[in-house]
């Protein structure tokens, strides 16, 4: 694998009644490497570290593949966690294409908002709220627009939340079901492993 490890910036849902997808505030492209953090707790094969941001610490999940082509950067809904069906069957998608999953909670921050200041090659986002729910006039499809690197967004077809237009840049997969994204989890992988290798610079892929 020659140059630095391409890194791919994430954001789910809220899990609750609120509307704000969120990612923390240590983003995708942060060159701090995940060995510098203090005190590593493994977990099975992952790794546990507590990573301090300028917002407070953040506790990071590291689940590692062999021969890694890139970083898929997770970053969990408001009143959500990793627990969340869709975020398991992301991560499963990403290690199954070879891609390391880090997991991050707390603090956060919009990954569509800093992805390409922070130097993420894409930004995948599992079920975008692009209004509260009832209130399509106060739509946030402007943070869809701003990132500068391709946007893969698998949503609901019975979303409350909206559903996003597809864009040059952005693509969109509709799913049956909800905000949840529950009731296609088969979907929820099938979308996320076909587009990852395809996002992932040339460069890092296997001869």
């Amino acid at each position: 694998m020659t140059g630095r490890t391409p890194r791919l910036g994430s954001d789910s849902a809220p899990e609750t009644g609120t509307s704000r997808p969120r990612r923390p505030a240590r983003s995708a492209g942060d060159r701090r490497d995940v060995g510098e953090a203090a005190g590593p707790a493994p977990v099975g094969d992952a790794v546990v570290r507590s990573v301090d941001t300028p917002h407070g610490p953040a506790r990071l999940t590291v689940h590692p593949v062999p021969d890694a082509r890139g970083i898929l950067l997770l970053g969990h809904g408001a009143g959500g966690g990793f627990g969340a069906a869709d975020l398991c069957a992301a991560t499963a998608a990403a290690l199954a294409v070879g891609l390391h999953v880090a997991q991050v909670e707390q603090p956060y921050r919009v990954a569509c908002r800093t992805a390409s200041a922070a130097g993420a090659v894409a930004v995948l986002c599992l079920a975008f709220p692009v209004h509260p729910p009832g209130r399509p006039e106060k739509d946030r499809l402007a943070e869809l627009v701003a990132p500068t690197v391709p946007v893969l967004v698998v949503q609901g077809e019975r979303d409350p939340f909206g559903r996003p237009p597809p864009a040059s840049g952005r693509e969109i997969v509709l799913l049956a079901g909800d905000h949840s994204l529950k009731a296609d989890l088969p979907g929820v992988t099938a979308a996320v492993t076909s587009w990852l290798p395809g996002v992932l610079p040339s460069g890092v892929l296997p001869s």
